[in-house]
């Protein structure tokens, strides 16, 4: 049988920047982050927008840019979007709030900006272009694929050594202490045993970070304690951290595992 290639479910060692961008976009609302924000200094700028020359000249791109999809994403899901900008007016009639930075002060300039940007032609839809569906179905992972074949250990905080495989973690900058990777090590150990997981075998994405916030709510982060093992520099990573940490690199701690193996699930799973 002919195995078709979808767009909707795919995975790759070597995406583009705008596919790296969507990606980490798509994952952090999957984990129910209420705050996105983004820099058009480190964004791909052909997934922030395309101009009507591009869109006329390259009419059948797959790549929807986010200005067309902003307003939308922001009403459908309740996320907070904040983007830093200045080469582009495109977002401006979206945004329910600009503010400018002049001079190292801070003015209001939204009424100036939809007076200026309603003469400018913002990014359109493309032809055919949906609505914004919300995150994507539900993933779950087999807990027991994540188990690590051969010697694990945190290596700084930008690296961890899970059997035959390395976790980089040098694109996720956030991480601000190995505390938190040997955090995530110990998330990692947890799961693969089962642990610390709303029941046992196939478990999504969202409902393993979900358990894991409410046990190291009560707890605190001495819940990652291995039995036998006590380890005396642990700190609480972010569940995006630990649901997507590493977007760019080869392998992350749960998303891009290559061992874990992985099921779509309805999206109200």
């Amino acid at each position: 049988m002919r195995r078709v290639l979808t767009a909707s479910a795919f995975t790759t060692s070597n995406a583009s920047g705008s596919t790296s961008c969507a990606a980490g976009f798509m994952e952090a609302l999957e984990l129910g982050t209420d705050v996105v924000i983004l820099d058009e200094d480190t964004t791909a700028s052909n997934f922030l927008v395309r101009d009507a020359a591009m869109q006329t000249l390259v009419p059948n791109e797959p790549i929807t840019p986010l200005a067309v999809r902003a307003r939308d994403v922001v009403e459908h899901t309740g996320v907070t979007m904040v983007l830093v900008c200045g080469s582009s007016s495109a977002f401006l009639l979206a945004a329910d709030v600009v503010v400018q930075m002049d001079a190292y002060r801070m003015y209001d300039v939204t009424a100036r900006a939809r007076e200026v940007a309603q003469g400018v032609a913002a990014s359109a839809p493309p032809r055919g272009a949906s609505v914004f569906g919300g995150a994507r179905a539900a993933r779950a992972v087999e807990l027991g694929s994540l188990a690590a074949h051969g010697k694990v250990a945190t290596r700084g905080a930008f690296q961890v050594q899970w059997g035959d495989e390395t976790l980089d973690l040098h694109a996720v900058p956030q991480l601000v202490t190995p505390s938190q990777t040997r955090a995530i090590e110990a998330v990692l150990r947890h799961w693969a045993h089962g642990q610390l997981a709303p029941g046992g075998g196939r478990v999504s994405l969202r409902a393993l970070v979900d358990a894991l916030e409410s046990h190291m709510d009560r707890f605190g982060v001495d819940v990652l304690q291995d039995y036998g093992r006590l380890e005396g520099f642990l700190a609480r990573p972010r569940r995006v951290d630990v649901g997507a940490a590493g977007m760019y690199t080869q392998l992350t701690p749960v998303n891009r595992l290559r061992q874990a193996k992985w099921a779509q699930l309805g999206a109200d799973a």
